[in-house]
This record gives C-alpha cells, sequence and structure tokens, in this order.
C-alpha cells in the first residue's frame, strides 16, 4: 500500500472517528432514548462502509495511474531501448566501437562521444543516422578516434611527453618501464566507452549514458 494511500485512509478513519464521538456528545447532551443509540449506530456503520469504499475506489485508481504511466514509458522506451553503443577489446588488443539497432527503424542525430577513464573526452562525433541490425555492426570512424583519446590519458599517466601507439620512446625502456605501460594501456582501454546522444523514429530525444543508463532528454541540449 502507497504512502497516499495510507494518508488518506488514516484520514478517513479520524473524520469518522470525530463523527461517531460527535454523535455520542450530543445523545449524552440531548438526552435521547436508546432507539436513538441505535440509529445512530447505524449511520455511523453506513458511513463506515461508505469511506471505505471511497478508499478502495481511491486506491483501485490510484494504482491505474501508476500503471498507466508506466505502461506510457515502457511504450516511449520502445525504440530507444533497442539502440546502444559500446567499446570492446578486439582479439589484437585495440578497442573498437559497436552498435546495435534491434528496433525496425532508423535512429537519427546520432552524437557519440568517447569516454576515457570515467571521463567525457573534448570531442563528438555525428553519425547521423543508424539503421536497423542483425548483429552488432563495427563503427569505423568512431574506432579510429579511440586510439588517439587512450595515447592522451596515457601520456597523462606517465607524465611524459608523448606517448603514441606504437611508439615507447616516451616510456622507460626497461622491462619494468614496458610492462608498466603495456598494463595501463590495456587498463585505459577496458575503461573506454561511450555516450551517445540520438532521436528515435517517434521523435523523441535520448542518450545513453557511457555505463548504459537510458534517459530521455527534454529539452535540446545534448
Amino acid at each position: 500500500m502507497s504512502t497516499a494511500s495510507k494518508v488518506v485512509i488514516s484520514v478517513v478513519s479520524a473524520s469518522l472517528a470525530v463523527v461517531v464521538l460527535g454523535l455520542l456528545l450530543w445523545g449524552w447532551i440531548a438526552g435521547m432514548h436508546t432507539d436513538w443509540w441505535a440509529s445512530a449506530g447505524q449511520w455511523t456503520g453506513g458511513l463506515g462502509s461508505i469511506a471505505a469504499a471511497g478508499a478502495a475506489i481511491w486506491i483501485a485508481i490510484s494504482g491505474w495511474s501508476r500503471s498507466e504511466r508506466q505502461r506510457k514509458d515502457d511504450q516511449e522506451r520502445e525504440l530507444a531501448g533497442r539502440f546502444g553503443i559500446w567499446v570492446r577489446r578486439s582479439g589484437g588488443g585495440d578497442a573498437e566501437v559497436l552498435y546495435v539497432n534491434a528496433g525496425p527503424l532508423p535512429i537519427y542525430d546520432v552524437v557519440a562521444q568517447p569516454v576515457v577513464d570515467g571521463e567525457p573526452v573534448d570531442f563528438r562525433l555525428d553519425l547521423a543516422s543508424l539503421g536497423p541490425t542483425q548483429e552488432p555492426t563495427l563503427l569505423p570512424d568512431l574506432t579510429s578516434v579511440i586510439p588517439r583519446f587512450v595515447s592522451e590519458r596515457l601520456r597523462v599517466e606517465f607524465d611524459g611527453p608523448g606517448v603514441d601507439d606504437g611508439d615507447l620512446s616516451a616510456v622507460d625502456e626497461t622491462l619494468s618501464g614496458l610492462l608498466e605501460h603495456m598494463s595501463g594501456r590495456l587498463a585505459v582501454i577496458n575503461s573506454a566507452s561511450v555516450r551517445v546522444t540520438f532521436r528515435d523514429a517517434n521523435g523523441l530525444r535520448w542518450v545513453r549514458e557511457a555505463d548504459g543508463r537510458l534517459a530521455r532528454l527534454v529539452s535540446q541540449e545534448s
């Protein structure tokens, strides 16, 4: 039972208690005979039944409203919930970006922003529209930019002049330094993800955060 329902029932019960006490006080003051007390009891019972029925109807309407809101929310999310972009590590150890659109219609105005080590990078790629897919599909343009941001993050980690894929000149050329760089690079690649904003075929705008959470955008800001 919801908090609101409990409040309504409490208020109704308190009101009935006040009515009963008022009737008792009125009967005592007026000196009514016992028939009046029986009638008062019948009236009180009738009021209680009416109040209980009213509370039950209110609870039913409240539950229906919640179900209707949930149904509408699920309906709005139907297309958006079938779309997603994520990063995975390829067999060669590099990051690659994939997307899937399991819905029947394209997804529009797709703008992707890489997130590396939990921090969104200062870069956004307009992917225009992405059609339905039967299986996860590679996004070459977005895949090609991930190594740059991995390298930039490694440059910060190692505090060196520059660490690019295939170029370890900025890393200590000792075995421990090489292992540290490789381990750091793998950790950064594993942390890579994508934040994406888009519009579904119903014209609703959404954002799927880097951790996969889906939320409706109420404005045009992305």
